[in-house]
């Protein structure tokens, strides 16, 4: 799906490493968001006190990453140039 967003003809040779990478940072984002809404975002120590659930600063550290990652790919809305009206035209007329 990640490599389809773009044509053919704008791949680099290293795109596929980055499509996998973002692939399984996804997959690491779905997993942690999973536990921690078991868990939750504040967990109790045996003493009562109230620590951050370790799980939260890195879902966030992860969400950068994919960021990064789509950057790098070119896939953003600004990159694919979908961001404004016009532009938004001409992307549903390439896509008809």
């Amino acid at each position: 799906m990640i490599m389809s967003m773009r044509p053919v003809t704008m791949r680099g040779a290293y795109d596929l490493q980055l499509a996998t990478d973002l692939a399984e940072v996804n997959t690491q984002i779905e997993w942690t968001q999973e536990v921690l809404a078991v868990e939750g975002d504040v967990l109790t120590t045996s003493f009562g006190t109230p620590i951050i659930n370790l799980r939260a600063p890195h879902c966030g550290n992860l969400k950068r990453q994919a960021v990064t990652l789509t950057r790098s790919l070119g896939l953003t809305a600004g990159q694919r140039h979908l961001g404004d009206e016009p532009n938004h035209k001409r992307a549903g007329k390439q896509m008809e």
